[in-house]
């Protein structure tokens, strides 16, 4: 997986393959460990989750004004991140994305070199779903990736002032003027 890797399409139908799909996330599973190992072998103390499909929140939906990528975080990764966040403010991040098929597969990565910590969290989105997203992202020059349990409790919220990152081709997402 790059920094940014063109779309994949399935056939000429446009019918979505799933066995590409499956392929794409293996392929992002594979990523985030090899990413996770080269951060381990210098010496960082590291957090890897998989949450698969994320959600994406807009401020037009939900009772806040909360908007950006919602990632639930199975409960033994969730105690980590919430010990971690309380030692390290994750001032760095990463996202290496690859669109196949109208779906983004993506490795965040949340760096603090102050304590060596990263955290590494795979997971997926439907292109069209993050479209409240992005125009929230480029109203606002910032979005977020929130962590939260099953349950709904939350763990932690990071903002993200390169949001480019996530949608370097933002303006097939945002509504025409």
């Amino acid at each position: 997986m790059v920094k940014d890797a063109p779309e994949e399409s399935g056939d000429e139908h446009g019918l979505v393959s799933e066995a590409a799909k499956k392929d794409a996330w293996s392929q992002t599973l594979e990523d985030m460990t090899a990413l996770a190992d080269e951060y381990e072998a210098e010496g960082w103390e590291t957090i890897r989750v998989h949450v698969g499909q994320v959600g994406c929140e807009s401020v037009d939906v939900g009772e806040s004004d909360r908007f950006g990528f919602v990632h639930v975080v199975p409960g033994d990764k969730a105690d980590a991140i919430e010990a971690a966040v309380e030692d390290a403010g994750f001032p760095q991040f990463d996202v290496y994305r690859k669109e196949v098929e109208g779906t983004v597969f993506f490795v965040l990565v949340l760096l603090d070199p102050a304590t060596e910590t990263a955290v590494f969290i795979a997971a997926s989105y439907k292109l069209g779903d993050a479209e409240g997203v992005a125009v929230a992202a480029e109203r606002e020059g910032v979005v977020f990736s929130h962590l939260q349990r099953l349950d709904g409790t939350h763990v932690a919220s990071f903002e993200h002032e390169a949001y480019e990152k996530f949608f370097p081709d933002i303006d097939r997402l945002l509504p025409e003027e």
